[in-house]
């Protein structure tokens, strides 16, 4: 099945900005897909981390997300969500109250897919150190559908219009949404993100020496806006 839909809103100048668009199933996993469609679709992975300025171990959060990153830079979708700082977004409490869990500071979900059953509460949450093992695991998985997006920005009215193309490469049955996340990269707050590693050597060496708070930081793939609401349209999907 192949279903189209076009999204206008008007939306602000960014330095460097990516609008994800990801498709929800609020009874199943998500999956977050731009690969062009086809009957061989390629899982990329929805990665969300969670973090704070206040939070001092976040910044060793970061490094492991980046590292995630390198090794499969093409099979990931990554989001950062704030939460009490000045980079947190309108919605994110509504969004939070949406997902089933509470997240670890710092920490992550891969496909809002349960991972750990240890500790019930946070059963979708990943600790940092098990980012890696944890993608590689969530990429594994088949991919029922791919999404593709066609994004224009008129700077004048700064209205941000979005395609959608969504076709799905296996039978499937629920209540189908789709979610556009607005991110933000190298939002510089210099001297204001607490660390942890700074008299620490072994850890994060980028981190030792460097401040507490951080003399110098840039964020990455901050979540600016959830252009379909905390729980995406509904009815997007027919």
């Amino acid at each position: 099945m192949i279903t189209d839909m076009v999204i206008s809103s008007p939306w602000w100048f960014m330095r460097a900005w990516m609008l994800l668009c990801i498709l929800h199933l609020p009874a199943l996993p998500v999956h977050a897909q731009t690969a062009p469609a086809s009957q061989d679709a390629t899982r990329k992975v929805l990665f969300e981390e969670f973090t704070g300025e206040w939070c001092s171990l976040c910044p060793g959060g970061s490094i492991e997300m980046e590292r995630a990153l390198r090794a499969f830079s093409d099979r990931v979708v990554p989001i950062s969500y704030h939460d009490n700082d000045p980079m947190e977004m309108s919605g994110l409490n509504a969004m939070l109250d949406s997902i089933p869990f509470d997240p670890l500071y710092p920490g992550g979900t891969f496909d809002r897919l349960p991972w750990s059953e240890n500790n019930p509460k946070h059963k979708m949450s990943v600790d940092r150190f098990d980012f890696l093992s944890t993608f590689e695991k969530s990429a594994a998985r088949p991919a029922e559908a791919d999404i593709s997006a066609a994004v224009s920005l008129d700077k004048t009215s700064r209205m941000l219009t979005v395609e959608t193309r969504v076709e799905f490469v296996a039978a499937m049955q629920g209540d189908f949404r789709i979610h556009c996340v607005v991110t933000e990269n190298g939002v510089r707050r210099n001297g204001t993100q607490l660390n942890a590693y700074d008299r620490d050597s072994l850890s994060y060496p980028s981190l030792f020496g460097a401040g507490n708070p951080l003399r110098i930081w840039a964020h990455e793939y901050v979540a600016r806006s959830l252009l379909g609401g905390a729980a995406g349209w509904a009815g997007a999907i027919p």
